[in-house]
Formats: C-alpha cells, structure tokens, sequence
C-alpha cells in the first residue's frame, strides 16, 4: 500500500493537532469536537494510513444506566510517532 497524503482538511488538522498535544479521543468526544459519527473508522483512514502511525488503543468498560455493560477504545499518539505528524 502506497503512503498517500494529500492536503489535510480542517478536521484532520484539528485532529492531529489535538492528538500532538496528548490528548485522547474517544467516541463521545470525537463527535462532540470533531463531529466524527465513527471514530473507529476515521482514525485509520485520516492519520493512521495517510502519516504511517499507529495509534494506541486503550479499552474502556463501562455499564449503562439500564445496567447493559459495554466498551469503547480510547486513542492516544505513541511518543514516537509525534514527530511524523508535527510537519
């Protein structure tokens, strides 16, 4: 697969800029802030694949108010891979 990165738009620079800063995105707020509907799908597709990274993805447990349990991931920047998406 060929590494192809094209001019990022605003919500993948806004993306980038908020995972170089340390923070974590999950599914509640990648929609709240980004307006992202599918983390999971967005994530490889607008920075894993176009920079070459890998995002870590962390498991998260919880139960709902009507006691169904569930989980999410949550994706954070390895410290490695920072320098590749700061250009």
């Amino acid at each position: 697969m060929k590494d192809k990165i094209t001019t990022p738009g605003k919500s993948t620079k806004a993306l980038i800029k908020y995972l170089v800063e340390g923070n974590k995105l999950s599914v509640r707020n990648g929609f709240t802030l980004f307006g992202l509907s599918l983390v999971s799908r967005e994530i490889p597709r607008k920075i894993e694949i176009p920079y070459n990274v890998r995002l870590n993805r962390e498991r998260k447990t919880f139960k709902s108010r009507y006691g169904n349990s569930g989980f999410y991931f949550s994706y954070s920047l390895n410290k490695e891979d920072v320098n590749k998406l700061k250009k």
